[in-house]
Order: structure tokens, then sequence, then C-alpha cells
């Protein structure tokens, strides 16, 4: 029903499945297609929760579907498939004011990734997810229609957005400044404010679209089928990458990969430091405090543990002591 089980269905499923009964898939096949999603010639192995939260769960709605019809009387059993907690980098204060000067360095520079050139929206992009702790698919998605202007209790001004990325929609509030990050953008994209134009990069259409939308050819239409937004969201990955390399801060100490997606982690652990608790930083996000907890507690917990460590040194050091005494 969605564009993501769609080409999951005809990349892979539909390969693997294609030709089998569904009343033939059992435990032991689904342990098959584990094996044959991490031992496709040129292709890497995947983590277990994109085979559990993307295959498994697009598979688990077709046999479902399957039930329904009577061609199936239960869904069989899944293995299960161990989720490995592998949190991305965040940005420390230091590293982020870094990347956003260094945003600004490109945007001087009138500096272009695959022809786009680097403009202060990208610049916004950062700030908006800062302050939202939203996802990447979110920000590729989000319509001016999903969002909102609200006045909380204390009487501050926020954004409430609708959420769409993930399978259950949700509702997020940004912090104040992301009020102010929003009426850039609108001031920016000024041509498109309209309630179904997107908020991030609306003008961006690859020429396979741009061939796509204007073919007469009705085989070519039915063929070629394109997420509308897939393409602005690899543009701003790479647009993001670019400021990335240029603050020299493609990778965390630990040699991970920074994305865009830390930008969330990095939202998530500035609520975390300032006091808010595990399960209002969950609701807000999108998911669990539980996820939270697993993802990003023990990074604040070092943190929390080094204050606690320096609070209780006690030992008193003599005036004038040297190495010899």
């Amino acid at each position: 029903s969605d564009v993501c089980s769609s080409d999951l269905y005809n990349a892979t499923l539909k390969d693997f499945f294609g030709r089998k009964n569904c009343k033939d898939i059992n435990y032991q096949m689904l342990n098959d297609y584990v094996d044959h999603l991490n031992n496709r010639p040129n292709k890497k192995s995947l983590s277990g929760k994109t085979i559990k939260d993307h295959h498994f769960m697009t598979l688990k709605k077709i046999l479902k579907h399957a039930v329904r019809l009577g061609e199936l009387e239960q869904i069989p059993i899944f293995p299960e498939i161990e989720n490995e907690d592998n949190p991305r980098g965040d940005f420390k204060e230091d590293q982020y004011i870094a990347l956003l000067r260094s945003i600004d360095e490109l945007v001087v520079e009138k500096f272009k990734v695959r022809g786009v050139p680097i403009t202060k929206e990208l610049k916004l992009l950062v700030q908006f997810m800062f302050n939202c702790s939203i996802r990447p698919g979110d920000a590729k998605l989000l319509q001016h229609k999903h969002i909102d202007r609200i006045v909380t209790t204390g009487n501050s001004v926020v954004l409430r957005l609708l959420c769409l990325s993930k399978v259950k929609p949700y509702f997020c509030i940004s912090m104040p400044a992301g009020v102010t990050v929003y009426s850039e953008l609108l001031m920016l994209n000024a041509e498109f404010t309209g309630r179904e134009d997107y908020i991030f990069y609306p003008n961006l259409v690859s020429v396979e679209q741009e061939k796509d939308q204007n073919t007469q050819s009705d085989k070519l239409k039915v063929t070629r089928k394109f997420d509308p937004r897939a393409y602005a969201m690899s543009v701003m990955g790479d647009l993001f990458n670019a400021a990335l390399e240029r603050a020299k801060l493609k990778f965390d100490l630990l040699g991970k990969k920074r994305t865009l997606y830390s930008l969330r982690h990095t939202a998530i652990m500035d609520r975390l430091r300032n006091g808010v608790s595990y399960d209002d930083v969950g609701t807000n996000a999108g998911t669990s405090g539980e996820m939270i907890r697993r993802f990003y507690g023990s990074h604040l917990t070092s943190e929390m543990n080094a204050d606690r460590l320096i609070a209780s040194n006690r030992i008193t050091k003599e005036v004038g002591s040297t190495l010899e005494h």
C-alpha cells in the first residue's frame, strides 16, 4: 500500500517468495530468506533491525492478507531477530556550531553537490531537525499542513508536527527556537507555502521523475514508479555529507559515520542532559522510554557518572607538594 513496502516487495520478497505457495512458507523458509538477504552477491549484509522492521513486517502484512482471503489458516512463526543497539554518533555543542559554520562557508562559495547548490536551506534543515528531534524520513515527508503553532501552558509558542515516516503516525512538539526556523523557511521558499507543499527542498525533482511526468506512454507510466520525495531525500543527504566533510565531522570517535540521523541523536541527548525524562523524550520522539534508555542511556550515564566521580573526590592536595614528596 505504501511506496516503501512496494519497492521492498519488488526488490527482494518477490524474488525469493514469488513462486512459492503461501501455505509452504514456514519457519525454516523464513530462516533461509534471512540467509539469502545476507549472502547476495555485491550486497552488504543487513542489520537485524532492517530485516525485522522492514522485510518481516512487509511479509507479515502479505500473509495476514492471505489469512483474510482464506488462503492460509495462520501466519507461521517468524525467527527471532535481535536488534543491535547501534546509536548514531551525536554532535557535541562545539561540533554542532562548527557544522553550521561549515554550511555558511559552503553557501558563500556557492558549493554544489550533484548540481544542487548548498544554500541557507541546508542550515535551516539542520536547525529544524535539532529543535524538533525528528527523523530524516519525517523531514522528507513534512508538508505545511502537518505543522501547527500552539501555545503551551507556560505561554511558550512551539510547533506541533505530525510525523509520518513510521508505520504509526505521531505528533511531536518542537523547542521554541523551532518556530523561528520554520518562519525563515517560509520566507526562503515563499513560492511553496501551500498546505500540500513540502517544507524542505520542495522544488527538487529528478530528471527521471520529469521524464515520467512528461511522457505520453501509458506503458512507461505503469513500469516507471518513483517515490516523489526519494530524490529530494537523497540530495539532502549528499548536501549534509559535504558539510560534514568540510567540518571534518564525518566520523565520530568510534569511527561510525555521521548522517542526518545524527541530528536526531543530538537532539535527544540534549533533552536528556537538560533533565527531561526518558519517557517524555521517547513520547515526543515517537518511540518508547525504554528504547531511549537502551540507545542513549549508556552515553548519558557515563557523563553523569563523571560528574558524580568528580563531586565525590575528597582527596585534598597538599600545598606545594611535588612528585618527590
